[in-house]
């Protein structure tokens, strides 16, 4: 079982476990169940009683209850609440920033979630080799070991990674993205923003579930249940499939995040020379940089610009 599974497993049960504090396992019954489940949204309810089924099949199966109160859960009702997904040129923006920030790291990674609607742990399990045959092959993530597939490489995405390569899914993406939303500033948000926002598009564009649903790797119902949806703006699906790098970078930095994307000068507190000199007369180059939180070279151009002797 991966390690993010078992985290997910001890965080509920860990929150079951509050709930009833004071039953044993055999005391558990369907009211205290159906009491801890009742304040969470049917997404997270689902969830939560996966785990807690697992864990009270495990003590029945090792005679420490009789029953699995679980069994006698009504299904939870579907979430039919609207799904939220950027429009076209919240979009363009959002990867018009992820090109001047960080050295465009994330402009390849948001591509592949735009034009694609990879789900950002497939994203991260991708590897150059991946790319091949006009395909992305999707073989990790959610569906690992269930579903592997392949989704097309389409025109649009094909010009993002001819100029973007993709090179790997940086270990900081949830930050990197929240960062990027605070400098767009979109009206919409939530967690797979970026996945919702393709396969908005996707169902828009090809008006086929069956379709999307095969290369999305999710099924016809969800996308009927939740992506049938008119797009506000008229032709804002053309837009969309024609956000261009080119395109892109032809608009401006959305006001204010031009200041936050500049790179930060450092401040070095120098020593002075008289300082300076004893330091290189008794001390390397490299922990005297460790001392000031610079790099080795850092100190040799300081030294020279302060014309000192490092012969």
């Amino acid at each position: 079982m991966a390690e993010k599974s078992i985290q997910n497993y001890i965080s509920v049960l860990k929150l079951f476990e509050n709930g009833v504090a004071d039953k044993m396992v055999h005391e558990i019954e369907l009211e205290h169940v159906e009491a801890f489940l009742q304040p969470y949204k049917p997404v997270s309810r689902r969830s939560y009683t996966r785990s807690i089924n697992a864990f009270v099949t495990w003590c029945k199966q090792r005679r420490m209850c009789a029953e699995n109160p679980c069994e006698y859960l009504g299904k939870p009702l579907a979430d039919n609440s609207e799904i939220l997904f950027l429009n076209a040129l919240e979009t363009a923006q959002l990867l018009r920033t992820a090109i001047a920030f960080k050295k465009g790291r994330m402009v390849a990674p948001l591509a592949i979630g735009f034009f694609a609607g990879l789900r950002p742990s497939e994203i991260a399990e991708l590897r150059q080799g991946d790319f091949r045959d006009g395909f992305i092959h999707v073989t990790g993530g959610k569906l690992r070991r269930k579903l592997a597939r392949k989704f097309p490489i389409v025109p649009l995405l094909d010009q993002w990674l001819q100029q973007y390569p993709f090179q790997e899914h940086p270990s900081t993406y949830v930050k990197d993205l929240m960062a990027l939303r605070k400098l767009v500033q979109p009206e919409n948000w939530c967690q797979d923003i970026v996945r919702h926002t393709s396969i908005t598009y996707q169902m828009e564009r090809d008006k086929d579930a069956q379709m999307v649903a095969l290369n999305c790797g999710t099924s016809p119902q969800m996308l009927n249940q939740h992506y049938l949806q008119v797009l506000e703006v008229g032709n804002d699906a053309d837009l969309y499939w024609n956000l261009t790098p080119d395109y892109v970078m032809k608009l401006a930095i959305p006001e204010g995040a031009e200041d936050e994307l500049k790179p930060k000068q450092k401040t070095v507190n120098w020593p002075d020379k008289a300082t300076l000199q004893t330091w290189v007369k008794t001390r390397s180059l490299v922990r005297i940089g460790k001392d000031l939180g610079v790099s080795d070279n850092a100190v040799r151009k300081h030294c020279k610009k302060m014309e000192i002797d490092l012969s």
